[in-house]
C-alpha cells in the first residue's frame, strides 16, 4: 500500500529529476559552486505532499540527495507543516521530504521554506482551480516504417476567462516507472491558453520531450487504458518547463549552463520549482 501511494504522489515530482538525470550537469562557472535543486509539489488530492532536494552535479557524477535540510510548507491561512525526511526502503537518503498536515485546496497560496547548510530558500505558488475534463478521445497515428501505430490522447475541457497555463501527462505510475528506467523521456505537454477558445474542442497532447526523440505514446507498451492527468500551473512554472524543454531540444541537457538555466521560482539562486496545483484525472480504454 505504501509503495502504491508513493508512486502516485511522487509521479509529478519526478518531472524535474527525470530530466536532470537524462544528461549530467557540467558546472563550468568560475566558482564551480554547487546549487540546490528543488522539486516541490502540493496538490488538492488526498494524501501526502513532497519536496525533493539535491545538489547540481558535475559530468560523470550522480545527483545526491540533500538529507540535512529543514523543510516547511505553509499556507495563507496560517497553517504550517515541517516535513519529515523519507526513510522508506528505496526512498531513504535521496532527499525526499514528506508532509500531510495541510489539506490543500484551490484559490489559496502556499509557501515553501528551506534551510540547509547555512542558507535559506523560499518560494510561493497560488493554486488555480483546474477545469474538469469533459471527455477524452483517442487518435490513432500510423507508426513510422517498422514501428507500431501510436495512440494520441485528445482532451476536451472548458477554459476559463482568466489567463491560464496548463500541464498534461498521460502516464500511469506503472508506465512512469517504465520510462523512468529509460531515463530519456520527459513525459509532459504544457500549454498557454492564449490561443484557446472557451470550449476546447479537443486538445491533442504531444509526445513529451526527449534528447533521443523517444515517444511516450503508449500503444506499443502493452497497456489497455490511458490515464490523463491535467493541472493548472503558475506562469513561473510554465516558463521553467518551457525553458527546460528548449534545453532538451537544443542540446539534450535540462540543466546545462548553456544556453541558460531555467530560473524557476526558488529564491537564493536555487534551481527548480515549487508547485501548488489542483489535479483532474480521467481514464479511457482502447
Amino acid at each position: 500500500m505504501i509503495k502504491k501511494v508513493l508512486s502516485k504522489s511522487i509521479l509529478f515530482l519526478g518531472l524535474i529529476h527525470l530530466a536532470s538525470c537524462a544528461e549530467e550537469i557540467d558546472l563550468t562557472n568560475s566558482t564551480n559552486q554547487q546549487k540546490l535543486v528543488v522539486d516541490g509539489l502540493i496538490t488538492d488530492e488526498p494524501g501526502s505532499y513532497y519536496v525533493r532536494l539535491t545538489y547540481t552535479f558535475k559530468k560523470g557524477e550522480k545527483a545526491k540527495g540533500v538529507n540535512n535540510a529543514l523543510v516547511v510548507i505553509s499556507n495563507d491561512e496560517g497553517l504550517k507543516d515541517t516535513l519529515k525526511l523519507l526513510n522508506y526502503v528505496g526512498m531513504d537518503k535521496k532527499g525526499f521530504y514528506e508532509g500531510n498536515k495541510i489539506k490543500a485546496k484551490p484559490n489559496h497560496t502556499y509557501y515553501l521554506e528551506i534551510s540547509v547548510d547555512g542558507r535559506k530558500y523560499t518560494a510561493e505558488s497560488y493554486m488555480t482551480p483546474t477545469p474538469k475534463i469533459d471527455s477524452l478521445a483517442l487518435k490513432h497515428k500510423e507508426g513510422d516504417t517498422g514501428k507500431p501505430e501510436q495512440i494520441i490522447p485528445i482532451v476536451y475541457f472548458k477554459d476559463s476567462q482568466e489567463k491560464n497555463y496548463y500541464l498534461f501527462s498521460s502516464l500511469t505510475p506503472d508506465m512512469f516507472a517504465y520510462f523512468g528506467e529509460l531515463g530519456r523521456v520527459w513525459p509532459i505537454s504544457i500549454l498557454d491558453d492564449k490561443l484557446l477558445k472557451n470550449d476546447v474542442n479537443g486538445f491533442e497532447m504531444d509526445d513529451g520531450e526527449s534528447p533521443d526523440g523517444l515517444t511516450f505514446y503508449p500503444s506499443s507498451y502493452g497497456f489497455d487504458s490511458l490515464s490523463v492527468t491535467f493541472m493548472c500551473i503558475d506562469k513561473s512554472v510554465y516558463e521553467f518547463y518551457q525553458q527546460a524543454i528548449k534545453q532538451i531540444n537544443n542540446n539534450g541537457q535540462a540543466y546545462s549552463p548553456a544556453p541558460s538555466t531555467p530560473k524557476g521560482n526558488i529564491t537564493n539562486q536555487a534551481i527548480g520549482i515549487f508547485r501548488a496545483v489542483s489535479i483532474k484525472r480521467a481514464v479511457i480504454k482502447w
